[in-house]
Parts: structure tokens; C-alpha cells; sequence
């Protein structure tokens, strides 16, 4: 197949943009699921590579050990090394009781909510609706009310801590689980945001085993 130079050059320019992404997700996603996510990503690169026959430079990617957890052994069962990957631990989900619970996923980080997103539709039976604009999602939350919040803790235009104190102001919304995300796993944080009332806290980069664990459990 012959490229015109302008069709080259966007094809190189698109092969670079995605093994940039490579590099950003391996580091905010040490967990299988994420790992599948770039065995994928990289394999299309390669594919991409291989039409005009440039050699990505992208460093092989090491399948990392999985993050320890509060899982237990009945939870999440050892998967055999001879058991070809990639795998992804097993996770009870929440029953289907005739309706999806709703989960708002609340991150200004686009690539994570492109990864957690995937990562629900595959491994859980929640119906996710992402923000990557905490106002945004503000206005919806009082509009539409979900089962269940997953946010950021660090956010612009509001942080949320701030919006989990604005939702916690209407009597309404006071049934609406909530998980706060972070990387800033301080006991200060932790603290502050339990008092502020969320239900929950978790650290970044997500397990997304334990993640889905503490959602199920909220959601039950």
C-alpha cells in the first residue's frame, strides 16, 4: 500500500502518540487489567508500524506483580503460572436485581477514565457514566442522583473534597455511596474526607481488584 507523504506523516505522528501513551499508563495502571490494556495498545502499535515499516522504540513491557490488597484467597483465586495471559483475577459482582446501579466516575485525568471505563464494562455490572468536569458532574449529580460515586480527590475547578461537601449539604443525596480516589494517601487526607462524608477512600494508582471490591461492598 503506497501512503502519500501527508498520510505518512500522520501515521508516524500517531504511531508516537500511542507509544507515548504506553509509557503513561504503565504508570497508572500496575494491575492486570491494565497490563491487558497495554499488551493491547502495544500490539497496535506494532501493527501500525509494520504498514511503512518503522521500528517502534518503546521498551518491552514487563507484566508487573500484582498489587497486595485486603483480598483473601477465597476472594480472588491463585491463577497457575502455566496458565497462559493475560488474566484477570476473579471479582464477585453485585447482583442484578432488574436495575444496574448507577456509578458516577468523577477524574479530570482522561486516559484514567478511558482505563477504569474499561475496566467496568468488562469486570462489573455498574452502569458508568464518567466526568472528566467536576462542575459538570455537580449539576448532574443534583439533577440525576446515582447509586454510587468514584472521584478524584485533586480536580480544577473544584476539588473533591469540596464537591463531596456540597453533596453532603442535601438531605437527598445523603443515601449516594461514595469512594474518594487519591495519590495523596496522607492520614490527614483519609481523615479529612471520612469527617466530610465519604463512605470510603482509596489510594491511587488503583488496584482494580480492591477497587471493584469496595464498590461492590458500598453498592450491596
Amino acid at each position: 500500500m503506497n501512503f502519500r507523504e501527508n498520510d505518512l506523516k500522520m501515521m508516524e505522528a500517531l504511531v508516537q502518540h500511542m507509544n507515548e501513551q504506553i509509557h503513561h499508563l504503565s504508570q497508572h495502571c500496575p494491575t492486570p487489567m491494565g497490563q491487558i490494556l497495554l499488551d493491547e495498545l502495544h500490539s497496535s502499535i506494532k501493527k501500525l508500524s509494520q504498514l511503512f515499516g518503522q521500528t517502534v522504540s518503546s521498551a518491552p513491557l514487563q507484566r508487573p506483580a500484582i498489587e497486595q490488597s485486603f483480598e483473601t484467597p477465597s476472594l480472588v483465586p491463585a491463577v497457575p503460572a502455566s496458565v497462559p495471559g493475560p488474566f484477570v483475577a476473579s471479582v464477585p459482582i453485585v447482583e442484578n436485581t432488574g436495575r444496574k446501579k448507577t456509578l458516577y466516575l468523577i477524574d479530570d485525568d482522561k486516559d484514567a477514565q478511558k482505563v477504569l471505563g474499561y475496566m467496568f464494562e468488562r469486570k462489573s455490572s455498574f452502569r458508568v457514566v464518567s466526568y472528566t468536569d467536576p462542575l459538570l458532574a455537580w449539576a448532574e449529580i443534583k439533577a440525576n442522583p446515582p447509586d454510587l460515586i468514584l472521584m478524584d480527590l485533586m480536580m480544577p475547578g473544584i476539588s473533591g473534597l469540596d464537591l463531596l461537601k456540597n453533596i453532603r449539604t442535601i438531605p437527598n443525596l445523603n443515601s449516594v455511596k461514595i469512594l474518594i480516589g487519591s495519590s495523596k494517601s496522607f492520614d490527614k487526607d483519609r481523615i479529612d474526607v471520612l469527617k466530610a462524608g465519604a463512605n470510603d477512600f482509596i489510594a491511587k494508582p488503583y488496584n482494580f481488584t480492591e477497587l471493584l471490591l469496595r464498590l461492590n461492598k458500598l453498592a450491596s
